[in-house]
Parts: structure tokens; C-alpha cells; sequence
């Protein structure tokens, strides 16, 4: 579901990082580490064009829909394959079931990582220190959000973030966002109440190069809803794969 993808991703303000941005002494101050993240979130064009160019691998996307008794209504796997400096092969695909279209107050613009460049989200949450942790051996600072009262909603996007809460791991060293969960903390009524979305949950870790570069590993999101007078459970997993660096690219 693109448009609920798109609305909730722009909660994680950042997901981005490139080399060059190292601190040797992390700050604790919280304000510092909202800044330092937000100035981070700037190179994720960069980050996202170098690894693309640099690195070929396997990309594969999962959908599932269920009804309210648990049964299966559609499932659709994509498979597809960057090749470095090249693009995205055709997908192969494989579906099982009934394609079922979404309730049209669902349904609108792809989702768009750049919109975690966003600086308003930040103002939409308060946020709090939690602690320290380890995340595939570096030192990571945890930060949860909830929503701010009274934010101003001009948009279903706008309403589904002003109801979201979580945490994030950000990295210590380079301040960039490695991996987030977030919830809803009460159920969206959207489309002239004709949907309500009663839970949302999403999640993503992301893994870095051996030359700085992150990527979205892992995501996953898992939504219930009264679409009408359906209840729909519909569950997305996305991972990638078979990475590697082709020494013709690497040596241009």
C-alpha cells in the first residue's frame, strides 16, 4: 500500500549516510543528536546514487492480504536484480489469488525515501534519550518519539504521522538512523470514515559498506483496517541480497 508506505516513512527523518562524517566523541545531548541526524539526512541522494553505482544486488519484495478470518487473498513476490552503474532488471513475479484492489482512499503517490528529509517531522514529535546499545558491532544511541498534541493535519499523511511513536537506533559515530519501529498509537479514520486503520506497525535495519555506504536491508510493515465493511490484514517485506562490488565498477 504505497500511499500508507509513503505517509508513514517520512516519521524516520533520516536514513541516510556517507563517509566523511565521522565523530570520534558522540555527543549525548539530545538536541545535538536531532541536528547532527538531520544534517546527515542532506546526503541521501549521494548515498543512494554511489551505491547504486558501486554495488549489484538481489532485491525481493513480498505482499500479502487476508482477510478478517485469516484467509489468504492475494500474495505477490517480486524478485528483481540491480546490476551496479546499470539499473533495476524487470522483476520477475509470482502471484497467488485474487488481485484485490485498495479502498481508493489508499491508494495515491509512490513512496519516496526523500521525504525522511523532511525537517517538519521533527517538529511533529518529542523525543527522549533511552539509552545505549549494539547494533552488528557498532555502538548505536536510542531515541524514542511520540507525538506531539495539537500538531496541524492538512493532509491523511499528516494525520497518520501526528499518531505515530517509536523508537530509532541512531549510529554513534556518524549520527545516521541504522534502525527504527513504529506504531500507531490509536486507530486513522480516513476517506470519509469509509477506512479505519485500527494498527500499524513498521519497522526497518539498514547495513553499511565496508566503504561507508548504507542501505536498507530489511523492512516490513503490517496493517489492519476496516476498508468499507472488510476487514484487511495486509503484510509487506522487502530485504535485499547477494551483494557485492564488481571490481570493473570499483576501479572507474
Amino acid at each position: 500500500m504505497k500511499a500508507l508506505r509513503q505517509a508513514m516513512a517520512v516519521v524516520f527523518f533520516a536514513a541516510c549516510s556517507l563517509k566523511g562524517y565521522a565523530v570520534e566523541t558522540p555527543s549525548l545531548d539530545l538536541a545535538t543528536i536531532l541536528q547532527h541526524v538531520s544534517d546527515r539526512a542532506k546526503v541521501e541522494n549521494d548515498n543512494d546514487r554511489t551505491f547504486k553505482t558501486l554495488y549489484t544486488f538481489s532485491r525481493q519484495k513480498i505482499n500479502e492480504v487476508h482477510n478478517g478470518d485469516g484467509d489468504l487473498l492475494k500474495r505477490e513476490v517480486k524478485i528483481g536484480t540491480h546490476q551496479a552503474g546499470a539499473g533495476v532488471q524487470a522483476p520477475k513475479k509470482e502471484m497467488v489469488g485474487t488481485p484485490k484492489d485498495q479502498h481508493p482512499a489508499l491508494q495515491g503517490q509512490s513512496f519516496d525515501k526523500n521525504e525522511l528529509l523532511n525537517e517538519d517531522t521533527i517538529k511533529r514529535f518529542t523525543f527522549s534519550l533511552a539509552g545505549e546499545d549494539e547494533f552488528n558491532g557498532r555502538h548505536m544511541l536510542l531515541v524514542d518519539f511520540v507525538p506531539r498534541k495539537n500538531a496541524p493535519e492538512h493532509s491523511i499523511k499528516e494525520r497518520l504521522i501526528n499518531k505515530a511513536a517509536g523508537r530509532v537506533w541512531v549510529d554513534a559515530q556518524d549520527y545516521s538512523v541504522v534502525k527504527a519501529d513504529l506504531h500507531l498509537t490509536s486507530s486513522v479514520s480516513i476517506g470519509l470514515g469509509l477506512v479505519a486503520l485500527h494498527k500499524f506497525n513498521y519497522s526497518f535495519e539498514r547495513a553499511r559498506t565496508d566503504d561507508g555506504l548504507w542501505f536498507t536491508k530489511n523492512s516490513s510493515w503490517h496493517l489492519e483496517s476496516r476498508e468499507g465493511i472488510f476487514d484487511r490484514v495486509r503484510d509487506h517485506q522487502e530485504s535485499i541480497s547477494d551483494l557485492s562490488r564488481p571490481d570493473s565498477v570499483a576501479s572507474r
